[in-house]
This record gives C-alpha cells, sequence and structure tokens, in this order.
C-alpha cells in the first residue's frame, strides 16, 4: 500500500583528480618519512659498536667519538650541512623525495672509502639491510617494523 509519496534519491560521483593526488601525495609524504626515520635510525645503530677493536674493511665504522653517529639525519635545505633530526620531503619535478646522511666529512670518507682507508659502508647497508621493511612501508602495508633509535 502506497501513500503517496516517493523518495528518490539520486548521487553523481565525480573524480576530482587535483583533490585525489593531493592526497596521494600527503599519504605518500607520510610514508617517505617513516621509511626515511628507519634507514637513519638502523644507521645509527651500525655505527654504535665501540672503538677499540677499529672496524675492519666492508664493516661500519667503530664508534670513538660520537660524532658521526651524532652527524646522521637528514636534509634540510639544499646541503646535508644544513641537518634535521626529522626528514623533510622535498618535491621536484621527478616526483618526491627523502634524503638521509651525514653533515660529517669523515662520515662520507668512511662510507666511500679513499685512496688510504678501504671502504667502511655504513649508510650503504643500512638500505640493504632495511629494504624489504622499507618496500613495506612506501607500499603501506601494515606492519613497517618502525624502529627507533
Amino acid at each position: 500500500m502506497s501513500d503517496g509519496l516517493d523518495l528518490i534519491i539520486e548521487t553523481e560521483l565525480v573524480w576530482d583528480k587535483l583533490s585525489a593526488m593531493t592526497v596521494a601525495r600527503q599519504v605518500m609524504r607520510q610514508r617517505l618519512i617513516r621509511a626515511a626515520l628507519l634507514v637513519g635510525n638502523h644507521a645509527k645503530r651500525l655505527v654504535s659498536r665501540r672503538y677499540p677493536p677499529a672496524s675492519s674493511p666492508g664493516d661500519p665504522p667503530a664508534l670513538r667519538t660520537g660524532q658521526g653517529r651524532a652527524s646522521i639525519g637528514f636534509r634540510s635545505t639544499d646541503s646535508f650541512r644544513g641537518i634535521s633530526l626529522f626528514p623533510e620531503v622535498f618535491e621536484s619535478d621527478e616526483g618526491l623525495s627523502v634524503q638521509v646522511g651525514s653533515s660529517v666529512d669523515h662520515m662520507v670518507y668512511l662510507e666511500l672509502g679513499t685512496s688510504r682507508i678501504e671502504p667502511r659502508p655504513w649508510l650503504r647497508r643500512s638500505l640493504r639491510e632495511t629494504r624489504e621493511r622499507v618496500l613495506r612501508v612506501l607500499r603501506g602495508e601494515a606492519d613497517s617494523g618502525l624502529e627507533t633509535s
């Protein structure tokens, strides 16, 4: 039995590409920050083994004064001279990026080696050892294994 009233609801779904892209960028920014924290924290742990003994070539550098470990951080300006304790995401024509590194020259020398020092990679090793967790973070999977230092 009808009471003579009909309810009609109409809706329209509109794709707002700009809003969708804004949300996607915000989500990716957060994922990049989490991934950078994961890599940076792991790198700090890698360079936390006390000296003596000195590190062997191919192993991360041993901790002497703590200056190198304390210098590991994230780019906050156009160079690592402006190191930050929290990651900042940069946007360019190529996309979004975050950078992990050190603000002291000797950490670069230890990472890459010199004519007199064999490499003692700490950043590349951190990237290699956290690769699967970083990928999970970037894919947005639930348990990223984010560690604190």
